[in-house]
């Protein structure tokens, strides 16, 4: 009796695992941005993907077989979304910036494409996947900020002591 009640609670679970997964790609589908895209641009990301896939400890992703128009394929999207979400979290987005808005066309699949790609052969993001706890280690820089005083001789020899400050109120 314990067999078949095992075997009914593991249906149980693969089934939910099931419906979240069908969510899942639900929602990837709602939130993905549409337009026309190339086989041949949507497979370059692809590959581009695929090298930076093994970082992650991620299965490759395999190649379409046709253009596509409309919603962005969520099969790319959703690994789009993880190595965003990593480049974030390692403080590079000002260097790899993934505009996911811009996946209209081939122009922005191919954007992002060059991103990927440089995001697989950054050293900071790769050592950063390795070991994520060692940039949350890493020690902060304080930054003294002093206040500086200008003295300034007038014509007449008179001393007039002006702060950092004032200057720059001054100048607005």
């Amino acid at each position: 009796m314990a067999i078949n009640e095992n075997a009914a609670l593991e249906q149980e679970l693969l089934d939910e695992a099931m419906a979240l997964d069908a969510v899942e790609a639900q929602a990837l589908t709602d939130f993905a941005p549409a337009g026309v895209y190339s086989q041949n641009s949507l497979n370059r990301l692809v590959r581009a993907l695929n090298k930076a896939m093994p970082l992650f400890g991620a299965d490759p992703i395999i190649e379409l077989e046709e253009d596509i128009e409309g919603p962005f394929p969520p099969q790319l999207l959703q690994p789009l979304m993880m190595i965003k979400s990593a480049i974030g979290d390692a403080a590079l987005e000002n260097d790899l910036m993934i505009d996911l808005e811009n996946l209209v066309d081939d122009r922005g699949v191919m954007m992002v494409t060059g991103v990927i790609e440089s995001a697989a052969e950054n050293a900071v993001f790769r050592s950063f996947l390795k070991n994520p706890q060692a940039m949350d280690q890493m020690p902060e820089v304080a930054v003294e900020v002093t206040n500086v005083e200008m003295e300034e001789e007038l014509p007449g020899g008179e001393v007039v002591v002006e702060d950092d400050e004032d200057i720059l109120l001054a100048r607005a």
